[in-house]
Order: C-alpha cells, then structure tokens, then sequence
C-alpha cells in the first residue's frame, strides 16, 4: 500500500463518522468484498456498494449507536490496517459494549477491494443482540 492509501482510509473514517455514506462508497470499488467476523450480531460477507448499504442497516436494525473512537490508520505493507475503539449499544435492551477492532484494508486504484474487521471479543456482543430483531 502507499501513503495515498491510508489518506483514502483516512477519508473512508471521516465519512463514516458523519454518516456520509456516499462518501465511504464512493472510496470502494464496485465490487469490494466486506468480511465482519464470524459470531457477531451483524457478521457476514457483503458484496459491493449495495452490500454495504445492507450492513449499515443491519447495524442500525441492531444498534441505536454504533461509534469508531481512536481511529488510527497504519501502512501495513500488502494492506492499510486501522485500529479503533467501537462502541455499540443495543437497540432492543439498551447495553453498551465498547472494545478495539482492528481492520484490514486492500486497495487498488484508490478504492477498497476488500476489508477484513476483527473484534477482540465477538462474544461480548451476545448479550447485545439478545432480542433483537433482524433482517436478512
């Protein structure tokens, strides 16, 4: 990866913050492949720009918050790697779990081709999505 990249991702984060979802999409390629790990409430493979609409509303069907803190962005070589903090709170019974992600970016051209999200602890979100009413 180069310098370009982690200002790209660095971008990404900013949209994301603000809720600028246009803006995060307009940094991935058509057909970018999102991994969020496995045992989590909104864990799954989503494909593309609409495959991240999919995820964001499966965040917002399960969460009434879902924050990145701390967000820092390394050149890790083959890939951007970012560290944060995220914190989400639960929708149907309002408990909060805060823990650090690390995510794992590739890109060609200037947009995400992939991403890789890890979670220190996925099992902490059990007691989140407990109730919780999701659609496929």
């Amino acid at each position: 990866m180069s310098a370009s990249d982690c200002v790209v991702m660095k971008e990404f984060f900013e949209c994301f913050a603000t809720g600028d979802i246009p803006g995060c999409m307009a940094r991935m390629h058509d057909d970018c492949v999102l991994v969020e790990g496995e045992g989590l409430p909104h864990s799954g493979t989503f494909v593309g720009g609409e495959g991240f609409l999919q995820l964001v509303t499966k965040i917002g069907q399960i969460y009434s918050g879902a924050m990145l803190s701390e967000v820092v962005v390394y050149d890790a070589g083959e890939y951007v790697v970012a560290r944060m903090i995220g914190t989400f709170t639960s929708r149907s019974n309002g408990l909060t779990v805060s823990q650090p992600i690390t995510e794992h970016y590739w890109l060609t051209g200037g947009k995400v081709t992939r991403a890789d999200v890890y979670y220190k602890d996925p099992s902490a979100f059990d007691v989140l999505a407990a109730d919780a009413e999701v659609s496929a």
